[in-house]
Parts: C-alpha cells; sequence; structure tokens
C-alpha cells in the first residue's frame, strides 16, 4: 500500500467568532465549510418536530428559556446535513467551528449562524462523521427585538412570581429593553461606520430609547388595567360562576413568562363577556374604561413591536386600525373623545384617550411609572402626563438637533439606570431566579453588562461622536457579544440536540454510509479504476462500520463539559466586570474565554484517545486481513497459472503415448484373449483362423473401447500444486519433482480406470475354406464370428502399461525447466506475505504499547505561523513584510492548495500580489516544511490602530489551516 498516500492528523479544535457585527473572512471560511462537507451524504431523519420535541424533553428548556428558544426556531430557517467521511489516512480529529454574522454584506448574503462538527477516526483507514446546521437569519433586528421583549417581560414575571412585589422591577425591565435595543441599533450603525454619521448614531440612540418608552408606557397601561378588573370584581362583590372563571384566567395567565398576542386576546374578550355582569351605573362605565384602556395599549403596543421589528423609524401611531374595537369599546371611547358612538376610530384616538383619564390613574397608582417619566423631562418639558404625550407625538423633528436631545435625556438616564443598578433590585432579581440558571446567566451576563456598557461608555461616546478615548472597534465587539450571549446560548443547546441525536444513531447511519461506498466505487471502476479501487471500497466500506461501531454518544460527563464549556465561549463576558472587559478588547491578542476554548480542545482530545485504542486495533486486524487477503488472492491467482501450466502435461502426454499405449495395451489385452481362446472347443480349421485374426481383432477392440478410456482422463487431470512447489522449494529437488508428478498421475490415472472398469466383448470374424467333396467343383468358403466372450485385464495392469509409456517417453528436464518461471513469482508472493505479517504483527505490538506515537501530528501543528518585520523597500523606506507558513501543505499538481485566502482589515487581499515559496523551512520553529507566502503591505493598506492579518487554506485532504494575527500600527 506504500503507493497509496495518507496524512497524519490530529485535531481537537473549537473556534468561535468574536465579532458578530462583522466577521472577518466569514465567506471563505464557509467556502470552506462547503467544501469539507464533501462526502457520503446521509439523511438526518429529523423533522424541525422532532427537533422541538427532543427540545421541550430537555429540563432547561422549559418555562421562559423555553420562550427564547421558540423564538429563536421562529425567526430562524435551520438546515441540516449529515455526511458520512471515509478515507484512506491515519487520523484522529474532532472539530467544532461555530461562525456568523448578524448583517448582510458583500461577504454574507444572509445572516445567520453555521455550526460544523467532525468527529472521526482512521489507521490507513478509517471513517468518520460530519453535522453541517445552517441557522439563516431572515430579519436579525426582529430576532433580537423578539428575543429582549420575552427575556426582559419574562425575567420580570418570572422574579414577581417567585418573590412576589419588587420595588423598581418595572423600571428594571423598561431601562433593560433600551440597553438590549441600543446594543443592535448602535453595533449595527458601527458596522456602517463608513455610510452613518455621528448625528444618526446619536438619532438612532434617541429613536431606540423613545419607542422604548413607548411600549413600557403601554405595557403598565395593560398592566394596571389587569389589576384594575380584579379590583373592581372585588369592589362590586360580584361573585358568580362566570367572574370566578374570569379570575382563573386572569391567574392562569399571569402564570405565563409572557403573554402573547392570544393571551391577550382571550383575557380582552372575557373582560367584554363580564359588561353584563355589572349593574347599570359607576361600576359598569369603570368597568368599560378599564377595558378600553386594555384594548388600546394592547393593540397599539403590538402595533409598534411589529414596526419596530423591521424599522428604525419611529412608530407614528397614527392611521387607521387594522380592526375596530368590539362596540362597546369603541362606543366608550368616541364618548369620552366627545364623538359619535359609532365612529370608527384611528390609531391618534387610542392614543388621546390613553393620555387622558387612564393615564392620569396610573400615574395616582405607580410613582414608578412618573419617576420614569421624568428621565425625559429634559428633552420633553412639563409634568409627567405631557411628558408621555410628547413621547408618544415625537417623530424625531424639533427644534433641537439629536445631540441635544440625547445631552438632555443622557444624565437623567445615567442617574436612573445607575440608582436600579447600584441598590437592592438586582440582588433582590437575582436571588427570585435562583432556581433558573439559564435566565440568571443572560441576565447577569447579557442584560446587565448591556445596561452597565450603555450607561457608563457606550452612550457617552455615541454622545461624543467617539472622540472620548473609546474606540469603535471595541465598542462593536463589545455590544456583539452581549448579543452573541443571548442568542448563542440557544445555539448551544439546539447544536447539543443534534449532536445528541446523531451520535445515538451514528452507528446504522455509517453502515449505511457503507453501503453507498460501493456505487461511488463503481464510478471508478467505470472510468479505468483497476484492483486498487476495488481494494478501496472494500477498506473504507469496513472501516466505516468499525468507526460506527465505537464513535458512538459522548459519556454524559465529557457532554456535559464539552457543552458547557461551549456555553462559556458563547457567553464572553462572564467572569468579567464590563468596563474592565471593552478595555481588555483593546488588546489586540486577547481572546475572552481563551481557557474553555482551550479546555473544549482537551475534552474533543481525551475523547479522541479514549477511543483510539480500541478503534485502532480494530481497523488493524481488518485492514491486515484486507491486505492479506488481497495478497493470498494474488499467490492463488499465481499458483493457478502453475496449476494450468502443469495441467497441460494431459494434452501433451495423449498424443505423447497414443501409439505406444495402444501397442502396449493390445498386447496386454492379447494374453487375456488367448486364454479365453484355451477354453473353447473349435475344429482345428476354426481354432487356426481364429488364432490368425486374433491379434488384429485385439487392437482394434483396444483402439475403440480401451484406448479412449485411458487417454482420455489425461486431458482432465489437476495436479495438487502444493507438493510440486515443495520439490522446487527444497533447492529445485529434480528427483523429488519427477516422483511428484509421476505420483499424482499414477493416482488419477488408476482412478479414472478402476472407476471404469475396462474391458469388452471379443468377437473374431473368421473365413475358412473346405475342399469339395466333388471333384472340379470349387471349396466351400465358411464366414464365422467366434465369440471369446469378455476381455479385461486387471486395472492394476493398465496402469503399469500407462505408466512405463509415460516415464519412458516423457521428458521431466523440458518440463522442470518451463515451470522454474513460474515458481518464482509464487515464491516471492509467499515471503511478501511473511513480510506482512511480521510488519502487521511489530505494528500491533508497537501500538499496543503507545497508541499515540502513530499518530505524529500535534493539536494545532498545522496553524499557519504568521510573523511581520521591517524591511527596506529599494530605498531608504522601510516597509512592513508580512511571512505566511503553513506547515505540512504542499500545492497540489497545479500549483495551488485547494483554497486558499489571506484577509486584512476584512478585505480580500489578491494571491497574485504575493510570492509563494514552496516546500519552506523554518527550523527556529519546530515546524515541517511547507508553503510560505510574503507580501509587502502598504501604509496605505494599513490604518492607525489596530490591524488584523487573516488567513484560511484547505489542502487536498480537507485538512484546515486557520490562524489570525494582530499588530498595531502608531502614527
Amino acid at each position: 500500500m506504500s503507493h497509496i498516500s495518507a496524512e497524519a492528523t490530529v485535531q481537537a479544535q473549537a473556534q468561535t467568532p468574536l465579532n458578530m457585527f462583522r466577521e472577518a473572512g466569514l465567506a471563505i471560511r464557509l467556502q470552506a465549510i462547503a467544501r469539507l462537507a464533501a462526502g457520503v451524504g446521509l439523511s438526518l431523519d429529523m423533522t424541525v418536530g422532532d427537533l422541538l420535541k427532543l427540545l421541550k424533553q430537555r429540563p432547561e428548556v422549559q418555562g421562559l428559556f423555553g420562550n427564547l428558544l421558540d423564538i429563536f426556531l421562529e425567526e430562524v430557517s435551520l438546515e441540516g446535513a449529515l455526511y458520512a467521511q471515509a478515507a484512506i489516512a491515519v487520523m484522529a480529529y474532532a472539530n467544532l467551528v461555530v461562525t456568523g454574522s448578524l448583517f448582510r454584506s458583500d461577504e454574507v448574503k444572509e445572516p445567520g449562524f453555521q455550526m460544523v462538527f467532525e468527529m472521526g477516526m482512521g489507521f490507513k483507514a478509517g471513517g468518520g462523521y460530519r453535522v453541517v446546521l445552517d441557522l439563516k437569519m431572515t430579519e436579525a433586528r426582529r430576532l433580537v427585538a423578539r428575543i429582549s421583549d420575552v427575556l426582559v417581560s419574562g425575567l420580570v414575571r418570572s422574579a414577581e412570581q417567585s418573590a412576589g412585589a419588587i420595588r423598581d422591577l418595572a423600571s428594571l425591565e423598561a431601562v433593560l429593553k433600551i440597553a438590549v435595543r441600543l446594543a443592535y441599533e448602535i453595533g449595527k450603525a458601527l458596522s456602517d461606520a463608513n455610510t452613518v454619521t455621528a448625528d444618526e448614531w446619536r438619532q438612532r440612540s434617541v429613536q431606540v430609547m423613545v419607542q422604548e418608552a413607548q411600549r413600557w408606557i403601554l405595557s403598565q397601561v395593560s398592566s394596571f388595567a389587569v389589576e384594575r378588573f380584579r379590583v373592581l370584581l372585588q369592589e362590586a362583590n360580584i361573585q358568580t360562576e362566570q367572574s370566578r372563571q374570569f379570575l382563573n384566567l386572569l391567574s392562569g395567565k399571569a402564570a405565563e413568562p409572557v403573554l402573547a398576542q392570544e393571551d391577550w386576546d382571550e383575557i380582552l374578550q372575557a373582560s367584554e363577556n363580564m359588561i353584563s355582569s355589572f349593574p347599570e351605573g359607576d361600576k359598569r362605565q369603570q368597568w368599560l374604561q378599564t377595558l378600553s384602556m386594555a384594548w388600546s395599549a394592547v393593540t397599539l403596543n403590538h402595533d409598534a413591536a411589529a414596526h419596530i421589528s423591521a424599522d428604525t423609524a419611529l412608530y407614528t401611531f397614527t392611521g387607521n386600525l387594522a380592526a375596530q374595537p368590539p362596540a362597546s369599546v369603541r362606543s366608550w371611547i368616541n364618548l369620552q373623545l366627545n364623538q359619535g358612538s359609532e365612529q370608527a376610530l384611528r390609531k391618534e384616538d387610542l392614543i388621546t384617550f390613553l393620555m387622558g383619564n387612564p393615564l392620569a390613574l396610573l400615574l395616582q397608582e405607580s410613582g414608578e411609572t412618573t419617576a420614569f417619566l421624568r428621565v425625559f423631562g429634559a428633552a420633553f418639558t412639563g409634568t409627567p402626563q405631557t411628558i408621555a404625550a410628547s413621547l408618544f407625538s415625537f417623530q424625531g423633528s424639533t427644534p433641537v438637533s439629536a445631540q441635544e436631545l440625547l445631552q438632555a435625556i443622557l444624565p437623567e438616564f445615567q442617574s436612573f439606570a445607575g440608582n436600579l443598578l447600584s441598590g437592592q433590585l438586582v440582588p433582590a432579581v437575582r436571588r427570585a431566579l435562583g432556581g433558573n440558571p439559564e435566565i440568571a446567566a443572560l441576565l447577569d451576563h447579557a442584560l446587565l453588562p448591556a445596561l452597565q456598557l450603555m450607561n457608563e461608555a457606550v452612550l457617552p461616546e455615541v454622545l461624543r461622536g467617539f472622540q472620548g478615548g473609546t474606540g469603535k472597534q471595541e465598542v462593536q465587539e463589545a455590544l456583539s457579544l452581549i448579543l452573541l450571549t443571548m442568542i448563542g446560548r440557544n445555539m448551544v443547546i439546539l447544536i447539543e440536540t443534534v449532536l445528541t441525536a446523531v451520535q445515538q444513531n451514528v452507528a446504522s447511519l455509517l453502515n449505511r454510509a457503507a453501503g453507498q461506498i460501493s456505487d461511488i466505487m463503481d464510478v471508478l471502476k467505470g472510468v479505468g479504476g483497476g484492483p486498487e479501487v476495488e481494494q478501496l471500497d472494500t477498506l473504507l466500506e469496513e472501516s466505516l462500520k468499525i468507526v460506527g461501531a465505537n464513535l458512538g454518544p459522548f459519556p454524559q460527563d465529557s457532554q456535559a463539559r464539552i457543552f458547557g464549556l461551549l456555553k462559556r465561549v458563547v457567553t464572553p463576558l462572564e467572569g468579567y466586570q464590563p468596563l474592565s472587559f471593552m478595555n481588555e478588547l483593546r488588546r489586540p491578542e486577547w481572546v475572552p474565554q481563551q481557557d474553555a476554548l482551550e479546555q473544549i480542545g482537551q475534552e474533543l482530545a481525551a475523547l479522541l484517545f479514549g477511543r483510539m485504542n480500541k478503534i485502532s486495533m480494530d481497523l488493524l486486524q481488518m485492514i491486515f486481513k484486507v491486505v492479506l487477503d488481497k495478497v493470498l488472492a494474488e499467490l492463488e491467482a499465481l499458483i493457478k497459472e502453475f496449476q494450468k501450466a502443469i495441467n497441460k502435461i494431459g494434452e501433451y502426454l495423449e498424443n505423447l503415448i497414443r501409439t505406444i499405449v495402444l501397442d502396449q495395451l493390445t498386447n496386454l489385452f492379447l494374453v487375456e484373449a488367448r486364454r479365453a481362446l484355451g477354453f473353447l472347443s473349435l475344429v482345428p480349421q476354426i481354432r487356426d483362423a481364429v488364432e490368425r485374426e486374433l491379434t488384429n481383432a485385439v487392437k482394434a477392440g483396444v483402439e475403440r473401447v480401451i484406448l479412449p478410456a485411458v487417454l482420455g482422463p489425461l486431458r482432465t487431470i489437476d495436479f495438487d500444486p502444493g507438493p510440486i512447489l515443495d520439490a522446487f522449494r527444497n533447492n529445485g529437488d529434480f528427483d523429488a519433482f519427477k516422483r511428484t508428478i509421476t505420483s499424482q498421475l499414477r493416482e488419477h490415472v488408476t482412478r479414472q480406470i478402476q472407476s471404469a472398469n475396462l474391458g469388452f466383448d471379443l468377437t473374431v470374424p473368421v473365413s475358412i475354406e473346405i475342399p469339395s467333396p466333388i471333384p472340379g467343383l470349387p471349396p466351400f468358403k465358411l464366414k464365422e464370428n467366434v465369440r471369446l466372450g469378455r476381455i479385461g485385464p486387471p486395472s492394476a495392469k493398465i496402469v503399469d502399461e500407462v505408466m512405463r509409456a509415460f516415464e519412458n517417453q516423457f521428458n521431466f528436464g523440458q518440463l522442470f525447466e518451463v515451470l522454474v518461471r513460474y515458481v518464482v513469482p509464487v515464491f516471492n508472493k509467499e515471503k511478501e506475505i511473511d513480510s506482512l505479517k511480521s510488519e502487521m504483527n511489530a505494528l500491533t505490538d508497537q501500538f499496543r504499547m503507545n497508541p499515540r506515537q502513530l499518530y505524529p501530528a500535534a493539536p494545532g501543528s498545522n496553524a499557519p505561523l504568521i510573523f511581520f518585520h521591517l524591511v527596506r523597500n529599494g530605498g531608504s523606506h522601510r516597509v512592513l513584510e508580512a511571512v505566511l507558513h503553513y506547515p505540512g501543505l504542499v500545492p497540489n499538481s497545479d500549483g495551488w492548495p485547494a483554497l486558499l485566502a489571506v484577509y486584512l482589515n476584512d478585505k480580500v487581499l489578491p494571491m497574485a500580489t504575493f510570492f509563494f515559496e514552496e516546500n519552506r523551512t523554518f527550523d527556529a520553529s519546530g515546524l515541517p516544511s511547507g508553503l510560505t507566502l510574503r507580501r509587502h503591505l502598504g501604509m496605505e493598506e494599513l490604518k492607525p490602530g489596530k490591524n488584523t492579518l487573516s488567513t484560511i487554506a484547505l489542502d487536498g485532504y480537507g485538512n484546515r489551516y486557520e490562524m489570525s494575527r494582530s499588530f498595531l500600527l502608531k502614527v
């Protein structure tokens, strides 16, 4: 098998992007993923319904976190693929790659996340599997808005259910939603930094704050209305079955983490049905007022939420309603607005109604609402009620600029949010969420950091137009990682669920793939593939079966550690204070949660090598059998050729000894004939006549009956080649060779003759003349057939005669010389088999003692080496030269790897601008030789501050080479 190339690779890697707003080199990485997905395609056999069923079985995917996961799955288009891999290679690999982006760009045609997990092993031959998940987000803004809504509102509701009323909890809901929305919108604006001006950043920030303030006020109104329903029923002392069902409905909905539109529809319909339970008068009017408050607030909030999920512009709260309210609600609102009771209501009518008596009632009862509205008091002067009305009428065009508006709002917001963060509210919420670790993690590592960063760093920088010292890059990365936490923890659970399902069925899946290998190989055979293709067919098919039997699910403790660590990777702020985290981002070499990434690699490596011994031993035995079977088949074919050459003796003998055997057998049968003649009583004249014709008659019978029966079997002789080869093997023992040939021929002839019971009935035709008794007349002629009966000598005598003729006539020396040219290849093949057995036995013993030494490459050993140094550019000017070395990467026949790309600050550097060196070795690095690229980086290509050079390559074996290195340019 020395002609089959093999590549030794051991990989255990996990990677995650740093910046979800702008993933450097994402397109080229996805291209690599697509190429790596080559293999035997299998059906994942999992529908979205199956996936949801599996997800809902997980204990952590219940309640609020389950709602978040539902939103995630609703907002992404999930595509999955499963591939079986088969290869002729020494390999042990486990790779987990997660990448993605929130925005479209020239590289990213559709936002989303991509995950590839692959695992496999092999020794000489092997296999594995690769799972590819592509989660496409059609509307990233809507996904963030919906998750923010459900997460924050659900968190507040969960805390209320656990600990009862917590002071300022609703205020926390308001500022957290503002912070998360701002994280997305400012991050997106920074990703469009070339087209978005500083004032547009400020305007977008003000718009988000106003939008979320509007929606929060509407939510407060609807929640206030629900509480008033309870109070009014109690005050009216209505205790009917209908009222009890209504109160039970309110209690049941209160237990939900988040109220969906359908929940509100049910509450509003039930409250309308309750109108008739109130007698005419004040209480009925209060009920109608409360129902109208709830209907108006819920309807407008639903429309506003749908708008901001798709657009950054402020919602106008004007225009026709999608559907008119119930007649009782429409009549009541028109009455309050001094309009005709049947007049169709518009959105502005609902706002006018809510900003009147309903808001006044809310402000009387809720000091929290009053305090929150004062945040906007410097920008929208007046009483809390007029501030609220100004917020709903604000459309962005005011006498003051966005900078002045933000400057007016920000100090109040900072004070308000700072008080919430520094008081007892947050510890109380943490205690209330103690039984929900996933939600608590999102609070501590996404929501609160978002608020703190907005309050203390991001919004002040937006106000200053990013002229205050904090870089746009650090802000963008920090904001992206907050969103990564909110989205990524859902993704980790999704990935784990899919991988678990695949791993539980990996044996049957790879067996199925093994059955498809033959179809692929048949194509190769059809285009000229020979015996090697057939051997590959068997090797790959059997290796897939062995690998499938051993690459089952991870042990539970290993799986828990790996995906627990992966959750840490997608929770970058865990263990950091937000501001210190953003400061760390200024260091180009710093990678958040690097220890978790390394531990994932270690866990994957431990899983690999934990299973490597058994898999590789099984593969060794299988390969030994396949290769040995192939060589034995070749030996058998050579021996058959040798046997075919010997068997030609039969045809040669038939012609060689025919005449001699005929004469010798005639004499043998003639003795028997004379003996039979002696027993007959014949007249002398007839006996004399028989004697004269006896020889001819016997010879004719022998030639007709005996000779075909004796010589015919010579054509069918099938020599046993083993003893004959032994004669050659014993220093070419000619006498032994002669004895063996003669012995096997005698045995064959004896067997054939004994079974034939040779003999024949002998009749001798005679003709005699009897003198005529009458003189002068001719003699009488008498013809008669004299039957002597059946004659047949003992078969041993016949055999002796045949063998005597053979030994006297056959040229053994000539045959010996002819067979030598057949014997030499047989003996050489036997030596090859002995050598193969010795090699395999030694390899097996070596592997048992130290299995890892057969996998020489170490994890990450094929990572490219990137370094920079200053060189003179033909004169006194010095330029920066970048050198990229890819250890082990050898150009293919066209002079290029299968895939190669280099990025500088997210921009592709054309390959034609690089100088290539093949098989370059860097002795000091200890890395193997490989491809080296060199290129000068012009000052016009660099930027002040942090610059990043990234590369990705893919060789013909499917090995990835990835590296990124940053450096600072001071000007």
